[in-house]
């Protein structure tokens, strides 16, 4: 048999030809310029098969926007980054440059009062705030995404007009310390005052318009206060914190006088939305006070993790607070309710792992559909304060220690109470008090009331009619988690 190796050449040229098309050449980079620069610097990268580009980095910091010139030729803008490689990312693979590109950072300070509407930019940043800040009012400071803003000491910056900080998922906004070892409380705070631009949304809580701090973090400072204001406020962190520095008389009582972020609403009308957010080791989590007025506080979809107090309740009047969707987990305190009597809406949460699940001072929220697991204590009242407590219908108490319910609340129907360590339900209710309609984790009337302390235990007490019972778990409250004290990765109650 004879070999046409001619032949064999040509076919194996051919099959590299066509995978070479099919496929492609991994890009390289054989050189750029300049080889230093700062955040806005174009820089020109030279090399070869620069087609399908998906990402150009700068010591592992995305470029803010690249422009393919042609296969051996791309220009990109610097962000904010650090001193490194430059690397150009293809649907082929990943070139990676032998030189360094020299990150130079540039600094803007910044104080006092700001009379004309002024953007803060990349090119600027990081801005170091050496005094106290004033944005007039009618007056917009608009923050890029990716700037840092750097506090030098105990200053805030007031809004008496507008302020959009509306970063990315990949390049946030950063308000934090300038000290080379930063630490909580390094500075003061952001407040908004009553003349502020207020933030509009839509029908689902989105952010139309106004004041907005979207993709932010916040850290080493002393957080926020919100004075007949609506910012709109998501997507942000807030970490190592201390607590804000105002107090009032309309938050005593309960025990959330040193919040991170307080509002205090007394007339308008419109959505207060804070939504998405985490927040993360701070002395404390977020105060809410309604005095007036129309506005809906909506606390949407958050995480508080590892807090003092993660959300506080002073609903005096007007407008309703809603506490929807949040995962609250390993705080000191999940919920402290302290002086007001309006009612707010707690619903779909998921409280795990908190030293105390509801600290009542006063008032009657209504619980629906909440999920209250592995907490080391229930709900407690303080002060011997006489009255009702809440409403609680469909939620899950799943494994807490201590006392489950404390006192009288108001109503208890179709909640579901499983593997509860201490199961103490202390139903001090007034005179006739029903609980009917409960699943207690058993059909046997005289087990349950062995774990029920009321009129039987002391004469004195009322009696709880807590016949006819369920029989089986409510399906309408939130099916009981694993007993687990990790931190959940999807958040409230579905």
């Amino acid at each position: 048999m004879k070999i046409n190796l001619k032949n064999i050449s040509k076919l194996l040229f051919l099959q590299f030809a066509i995978l070479s098309f099919a496929f492609g050449q991994p890009p390289t980079i054989t050189s750029f310029t300049p080889t230093t620069g700062g955040t806005g610097t174009t820089v020109t990268i030279t090399g070869t098969n620069f087609t399908g580009v998906r990402a150009v980095t700068f010591g592992g910091t995305e470029a803010t926007s690249f422009v393919v010139v042609s296969a051996t030729s791309i220009t990109a803008v610097v962000a904010i980054g650090k001193t490194g490689t430059i690397s150009v990312t293809t649907s082929d693979g990943i070139a990676t440059s032998t030189g360094i590109f020299t990150f130079i950072s540039a600094q803007t300070n910044v104080s006092g009062v700001i009379s004309n509407s002024t953007t803060w930019n990349l090119v600027g940043s990081p801005y170091v705030v050496q005094g106290n800040i004033l944005i007039q009012s009618g007056i917009i400071l608009t923050i890029d995404p990716g700037v840092s803003v750097k506090f030098d000491g105990n200053y805030y910056i007031e809004v008496a007009g507008g302020i959009v900080a509306n970063g990315t998922a990949n390049n946030h906004i950063t308000f934090t310390s300038n000290k080379p070892q930063p630490n909580k409380g390094d500075w003061l705070d952001m407040r908004f005052d009553d003349s502020a631009i207020d933030a509009t949304t839509g029908g689902n809580d989105d952010y139309l318009s106004g004041s907005v701090l979207n993709y932010c973090i916040f850290e080493f400072g002393k957080g926020m206060y919100i004075y007949n204001s609506i910012p709109y406020i998501s997507n942000s962190i807030f970490r190592n914190n201390a607590y804000n520095p105002y107090n009032d008389a309309y938050s005593n009582g309960g025990g959330f006088n040193n919040v991170l972020i307080r509002t205090n609403f007394q007339s308008g009308s419109g959505s207060f939305v804070f939504r998405n957010n985490k927040i993360e080791n701070n002395d404390a989590g977020i105060g809410l006070v309604q005095l007036g007025g129309l506005v809906v506080q909506k606390v949407l979809n958050n995480t508080f993790i590892k807090n003092g107090t993660a959300v506080g309740f002073a609903p005096h009047g007007g407008g309703t607070i809603i506490v929807k969707g949040n995962i609250i987990y390993s705080n000191s305190t999940a919920m402290d309710f302290t002086r007001g009597t309006n009612q707010s809406q707690i619903e779909n949460n998921l409280v795990i792992a908190n030293d105390v699940s509801i600290h009542f001072y006063q008032g009657t929220p209504q619980f629906n559909r909440n999920a209250f697991c592995n907490n080391k204590d229930g709900v407690t009242i303080c002060c011997s304060n006489n009255g009702t407590f809440g409403y609680f219908v469909s939620n899950t108490f799943y494994s807490n220690g201590g006392n489950t319910l404390v006192d009288r609340p108001t109503s208890l129907t179709n909640n579901n109470f499983l593997t509860n360590t201490k199961v103490s339900y202390i139903l001090n209710g007034y005179s006739g008090f029903n609980a009917q309609y409960n699943y207690w984790g058993t059909t046997d009337l005289s087990v349950i009331a062995t774990k029920i302390n009321n009129y039987l235990d002391a004469f004195s007490s009322p009696q709880v009619t807590i016949n006819p019972i369920l029989t089986s778990p409510d399906t309408s409250a939130p099916i009981s988690p694993p007993q687990t004290n990790k931190i959940p990765t999807t958040g409230g109650v579905k």
